[in-house]
């Protein structure tokens, strides 16, 4: 994108860890070691029970005087996710707890757009086979707002890195390639 966007994509909600980014942006405004018009765009699902958190994390960015630097979509379609993903210089989800997979940081990936997630679960195996994104101490804002600063400000590096992980994504985590892999599971038949 023209603008640098840090992009969130899950549940919103605080085991999502949409808090923990939210407090690295308004960090990297207060240090003023990102481009001044970087953008957090954040999208994915809620629930009932998660608007009140969601408000509390709007009310953290207007007082921040960030209110023209972020946007906030509930609910979106799949053609609006793709078209979310596609506005990001770098996606982060920084769950609290360790996730198995994460289906959100392949689908970045393969959309070209490099990930910085927490240090823990599957997140370090992703990233270290795809070689796209970082990873950071987990659950501090400060940690991930470290992480997120060369990318925000290197969008050439972000898009060739995540230009490498579309193609790792395919190679390593296409539907044939799952495939594959339980097939050699299974006992061969005699």
């Amino acid at each position: 994108p023209a603008t640098p966007a840090l992009g969130f994509l899950a549940r919103m909600s605080h085991l999502k860890g949409m808090d923990l980014l939210v407090d690295a942006f308004i960090l990297l405004h207060k240090r003023k070691t990102i481009p001044a018009e970087t953008e957090l765009r954040i999208a994915g699902t809620t629930l009932p029970d998660d608007q009140e958190y969601i408000d509390e994390q709007i009310s953290k960015l207007d007082q921040a005087g960030l209110r023209d630097r972020y946007s906030i979509r509930q609910n979106i379609t799949r053609d609006e996710k793709i078209q979310h993903l596609r506005d990001l210089t770098v996606l982060s989800v920084p769950t609290r707890y360790p996730e198995a997979f994460g289906l959100y940081t392949v689908e970045a990936m393969a959309a070209g757009i490099p990930m910085v997630q927490p240090a823990h679960g599957a997140f370090p195996e992703i990233i270290d086979t795809t070689a796209g994104g970082a990873t950071f101490t987990p659950n501090t804002s400060e940690a991930l707002a470290d992480a997120l600063e060369p990318w925000l400000n290197d969008p050439v590096h972000s898009h060739t890195m995540g230009l490498r992980a579309h193609e790792a994504v395919k190679e390593h985590y296409s539907i044939e390639r799952h495939a594959e892999q339980i097939l050699k599971l299974l006992p061969v038949p005699v």
